[in-house]
């Protein structure tokens, strides 16, 4: 019984680790990047890193990125 808690504590720590990861770097980060240098926004304007526009740019860049390599591999 006590290993099994133990067990799901580690799979728990390592899980949200693995979520922090993708969702803050590669979906936050990419959609707060096109946001921000893309369309040329100011530190001034209201752009929230957290908010749903970062979050639907970044989940778009990243289909779109790969649709477009499935789309390479296919071809080749």
């Amino acid at each position: 019984m006590p290993l099994g808690a133990i067990a799901e504590g580690i799979f728990s720590v390592i899980s949200e680790c693995i979520l922090q990861i993708v969702l803050e770097g590669m979906i936050k980060g990419a959609g707060y990047f096109i946001l921000r240098y893309i369309f040329q926004l100011d530190r001034n304007d209201d752009l929230n890193p957290d908010g749903a526009a970062v979050i639907i740019t970044g989940i778009l860049f990243w289909l779109l990125v790969s649709f477009s390599g499935y789309k390479i591999w296919h071809i080749m």
